[in-house]
């Protein structure tokens, strides 16, 4: 079982499986390219949160094998994150 877990700034969440990791960066890269939204995303225990991503905002987002709710400490949490210097490249890349 993948668990999936996201970084806000200092906020950290493992995400509900059933959480579609492909739509939240679409969601969280249209957020900055509009200069700042709230996203929509489906916590573990199937919580509704929304966060506000903006072009300053810093997220990261882990995808491993295996579950752990451990969420690891500032600069071990950055295996797929990207922030406020890539989301261009980002949004391209997610075009395809």
């Amino acid at each position: 079982m993948s668990t999936q877990k996201i970084r806000v700034g200092n906020k950290r969440f493992i995400l509900s499986p059933s959480q579609d990791l492909g739509d939240l960066k679409r969601k969280i890269v249209d957020a900055v390219l509009a200069g700042g939204a709230f996203v929509p995303l489906l916590a573990a225990g199937d919580e509704f949160v929304s966060v506000l991503v903006t072009p300053h905002s810093v997220v990261y987002i882990e995808e491993a094998e295996g579950y752990s709710d451990r969420v690891g400490e500032p600069g071990e949490f950055v295996s797929a994150g990207f922030g406020p210097d890539e989301p261009l490249a980002l949004y391209e890349a997610l075009r395809v």
